[in-house]
């Protein structure tokens, strides 16, 4: 307040209004700043979800196409059906059994 002393000096009714105004314009710096500060953050945020939206949805599909695979060379002669001792082996096989556990994993 140094630089208005002499100001408040001469007219000491404008100190309650300098002191309201010195409040709102900080409140106002505060609230732009907070502002921008949480916009960041909430773009950031939502970037980092669509990504992992992203992320997750070409993992699913190469893990379906991993377990499609596996599953059609157990598979009757180009039916796309197992049959029963298809499925006893696959679900025997080491290879479902890693993929399966890695899909639960996910």
């Amino acid at each position: 307040l140094s630089p208005f002393d002499q100001l408040l000096a001469e007219v000491p009714y404008l100190k309650p209004f300098f002191v309201i105004f010195w409040i709102f314009t900080n409140w106002a710096l505060l609230a732009v700043m907070t502002g921008a500060v949480s916009e960041g953050m909430v773009h950031r945020k939502q970037h980092e979800h669509e990504e992992d939206e992203a992320s997750e949805g070409g993992m699913k599909t190469s893990m379906a196409e991993k377990l499609r695979e596996i599953a059609t060379t157990f598979e009757e002669s180009g039916t796309s059906f197992l049959s029963r001792n298809g499925f006893v082996l696959l679900s025997r096989s080491t290879l479902w059994k890693e993929a399966t556990k890695v899909a639960k994993l996910r």
